[in-house]
């Protein structure tokens, strides 16, 4: 029965047996769709140096990879969406920085300061944000069940934190980890637990213009805070979802004792909701997430080929 299984199996294979140190790749085929495929042993049986059956191994590869899809498809997604947003706030900027003539509103007051701010949040990229950093820590993880397979004792590891210390100091793999933990990844771990369990992130794209003597104009696409935050924004820097919408109004004076400001935001029928006698807290810095995640991908994908092939390098020792 056996013979014939083999002789079955041997018919409807599609190609011959072909060595990993031949193999070329399609163009479909990216560089890590082939060192992953390297890690998968043939023949029927595993190499020594793992430690789960077969069958447990190779459903930890299948893991990693599907997870690994997951993380391009939401790669993607937040190119799109990113896209669509910046294309959206060039149209809005263009109607609010103009009046109804269309002349610029920095020249309807030529001898005064004058200032304004543009602002365009968007729910829809602070969630594709969200669930691309979510997928990227989860791809992460399952990355470790993958090497743990080859530390014997520690086959239950399911938390890519715990390779820093896997093998011991000075090894290959723990010292990828712990450079990665020092760097890219405990930015990318910080801000995912950030918004799973403090608050949800704001990303918005902001034109500010001053004219007068002390004329300024930037623009952020996009921004989102430089660093993780573990603390809500504050809500003059946010939308509130009140059933309408919200508006914000603000106002300074002279006085005896200086300038005073005043702050107040209220509901669509006018009603004051809250109000803040002063200067406001600042916003947090920002950055530029469009190119902030571009750079977090570039090293997440860079550090999963080096241990791949860390992996594989073992074999042959």
């Amino acid at each position: 029965m056996a013979n014939m299984i083999d002789q079955l199996l041997s018919k409807i294979s599609l190609q011959p047996n072909t060595t990993h140190e031949t193999l070329s790749a399609p163009a479909e085929f990216s560089r890590l769709d082939l060192l992953i495929d390297r890690i998968i042993p043939r023949g029927g049986a595993a190499p020594e140096l793992i430690h789960v059956a077969l069958e447990e191994y190779l459903a930890r590869v299948a893991s990693l990879y599907r997870k690994l899809v997951g993380s391009r498809y939401r790669l993607e997604r937040w190119r799109e969406v990113l896209s669509e947003h910046e294309s959206r706030f060039a149209e809005v900027e263009k109607r609010g920085t103009t009046d109804s003539s269309g002349d610029d509103v920095g020249s309807l007051l030529p001898n005064a300061n004058a200032s304004f701010t543009i602002s365009l949040q968007d729910a829809r990229l602070e969630s594709e944000f969200e669930a691309l950093l979510s997928s990227m820590r989860s791809t992460l993880d399952h990355l470790a069940r993958l090497v743990a397979s080859y530390s014997l004792g520690k086959v239950g590891v399911h938390r890519y934190a715990k390779l820093r210390n896997m093998f011991g100091s000075g090894d290959r793999i723990s010292t990828l980890v712990s450079d990665a933990l020092d760097g890219w990844a405990g930015q990318l771990i910080s801000r995912r637990d950030e918004i799973t369990h403090y608050v949800a992130p704001v990303l918005a794209s902001t034109h500010r213009k001053v004219t007068g003597s002390q004329s300024s104009d930037s623009a952020v696409l996009a921004g989102v805070s430089r660093v993780s935050l573990r603390r809500s924004v504050p809500v003059w820097h946010c939308v509130l979802p009140a059933i309408g919408g919200s508006q914000q109004a603000s106002a300074s004076f002279s006085s005896d004792d200086g300038v005073t400001e005043k702050h107040a935001i209220s509901d669509a029928s006018g009603r004051l909701i809250i109000e803040c006698v002063g200067p406001l807290p600042e916003s947090p810095p920002v950055v530029a997430s469009g190119e902030l995640v571009e750079n977090l991908y570039r090293a997440f994908e860079s550090h999963l080929a080096d241990i791949l092939i860390e992996l594989r390098d073992r074999w042959e020792h």
